[in-house]
């Protein structure tokens, strides 16, 4: 049996490396061979709700049989016990995630081929390298797709109508798709805008208002939400750090970005639930554009409080087009995961 080091693989199995005159036995492969399987087929059953890596895993792809029984020798290529074909697993792996690996690793074995302690070691440091990164997917991994948008073009803003909303379901086939999207690097992306209508700066006006609204919707840049986050590239906004593994069957929010100035009541927000923390196969997203700013509300057009015009108030309505955008991110290297479905509840 094996008697270098200890191989401690966090959420998988643990893994003993092998030294010159040791017996590799088949239970030593095959916990090589279960790693890998842990990490490429069905995602573990986590409730969402919590986000605990370590209890998470599996990119819902179909795996071989690559079991050694008891006696068996190893082969250089085998539809059960072949070690180039574990070697493929991991490579494919390894590219997925943009890893290097060891060269004995990348080489493949043939027939004739000696499989050396450290060649069995090297893969081992290989497999703990891919199933800790395995929630890492890098950007080159993932392929962007369209999802749907909804556009507004009618003035709002008014007390009569002090929000609009956005939302919207993403579907999966099933609970292991879902788990599998995110497990795999998958996300779900949205952006907004406002542009056209009333121009100008003036306090208190229209023109102003709008200016407002484009700045503070321009700023977020895109919003990206994964496994376990939702982040704004324009590093602005304030996020929950809420992803996909931390949602509930109730409404929560996930993302606030505040107006400016005078507006700084004014927000945009995003909201999430599933229809199921033990079976997740929907999550509905709710986008709001609320303003809340109201006329006579104690500042006058000039924006300063305390001076005469303060009982004039402002101006409430936003005009123009206001547009929001959500698209999706998926595994497509190796590892493909198919993007979700969308469909639209309330539109803007």
């Amino acid at each position: 049996m094996p008697s270098g080091a200890s191989v401690t693989v966090t959420g998988g199995f643990n893994m003993t490396k092998v030294v010159t005159g040791d017996v590799i036995g088949n239970s030593d492969y095959d916990l090589i061979k279960s790693n890998v399987y842990r990490q490429l087929s069905t995602p573990a059953d986590h409730t969402v709700g919590t986000y605990t890596a370590s209890s998470i895993y599996g990119y819902n792809q179909s795996i071989g049989s690559l079991d050694a029984a008891t006696g068996e020798t190893i082969n250089a290529s085998s539809t059960d016990n072949g070690y180039k074909n574990l070697q493929d697993e991991v490579q494919a792996i390894g590219t997925f995630l943009g890893l290097s690996l060891n060269s004995s690793t990348t080489t493949d074995k043939v027939d004739g081929n000696t499989i050396s302690a450290s060649d069995w070691s090297n893969l081992m440091d290989d497999v703990k390298l891919c199933f800790d990164a395995r929630l890492s997917v890098p950007g080159g991994s993932l392929t962007s797709g369209a999802f749907g948008d909804s556009t507004r073009t009618t003035a709002w803003g008014s007390s009569g109508t002090p929000q609009i909303t956005h939302e919207f379901t993403t579907t999966f086939s099933s609970e292991a798709h879902a788990r599998a999207f995110f497990n795999g690097g998958g996300e779900i992306n949205f952006t907004a805008g406002r542009s056209g209508g009333t121009s100008g700066s003036a306090a208190g006006t229209i023109g102003s208002q709008n200016s407002n609204w484009t700045s503070l919707l321009s700023s977020m840049g895109t919003l990206s939400f994964n496994l376990n986050n939702l982040t704004s590239s324009g590093s602005t906004g304030t996020s929950a750090g809420k992803g996909f593994y931390e949602l509930t069957a109730s409404y929560q929010d996930l993302y606030t970005k505040y107006g400016s100035g005078s507006y700084a009541s004014n927000y945009y927000l995003i909201r999430a639930k599933v229809n199921s923390t033990t079976n997740p196969t929907i999550i509905t997203f709710q986008v709001r554009f609320r303003d809340d700013h109201a006329l006579g509300d104690g500042v006058g057009a000039d924006g300063v409080d305390g001076n005469a015009d303060d009982s004039v108030g402002y101006v409430d309505s936003v005009d123009g087009t206001v547009v929001s955008t959500v698209t999706s991110k998926r595994a497509n290297n190796g590892v493909v995961i198919s993007a979700p479905s969308y469909s639209a509840v309330t539109n803007l």
